[in-house]
């Protein structure tokens, strides 16, 4: 049964009823933390609980755990702010995940590593896990100008449309 939802803009959504509500529409879900040294292991835990939740398991989620973890480490190593968000969206084709935080100066750059560093390689990882992946400045005027945040993105899905299954 499709039910006409309202929308914030006056737009009304078709959904399916309660039964098949779930699996067929996106949903997004938000975490704001500490920028603490322990938040990457609550972002990863919260990301994959909700793709369990949402019959998404395995490989998917595990690939979703690794990738938010890279980046909120990376907001916790290279700025000061106070509070970092983690927003999913959990849709029938994809899964995104972005990774906030307020300060628009420690912008995310891939670097060369040494063979012997142990770090620096996370954005590489999301490059090369991710269907898709960027990043956002927030506020101020084009071109970063007066930015007051950024938002590190990754998108994964599969290339038949569903959410990705690697193995």
């Amino acid at each position: 049964m499709a039910v006409a939802v309202p929308q914030a803009d006056g737009q009304e959504e078709q959904r399916e009823g309660r039964e098949g509500q779930a699996g067929r529409t996106a949903r997004s879900y938000r975490l704001t933390a500490p920028n603490a040294a322990d938040t990457a292991k609550v972002a990863r835990d919260h990301v994959a609980g909700l793709l369990s939740h949402a019959g998404r398991p395995g490989p998917a989620a595990e690939v979703a755990r690794l990738l938010v973890s890279e980046i909120v480490t990376n907001v916790y190593r290279h700025t000061a702010v106070q509070l970092v968000t983690v927003t999913t969206t959990i849709r029938p084709e994809a899964v995104m995940v972005a990774v906030h935080d307020t300060s628009p100066r420690a912008v995310p750059m891939m670097r060369r590593v040494p063979a012997e560093e142990e770090g620096g390689r996370g954005l590489r990882l999301v490059q090369e896990l991710a269907s898709a992946w960027g990043f956002a400045l927030h506020g101020g005027s084009g071109g970063g100008s007066g930015a007051t945040g950024k938002s590190v993105w990754f998108e994964l899905r599969s290339p038949q449309g569903s959410v990705v299954e690697t193995t």
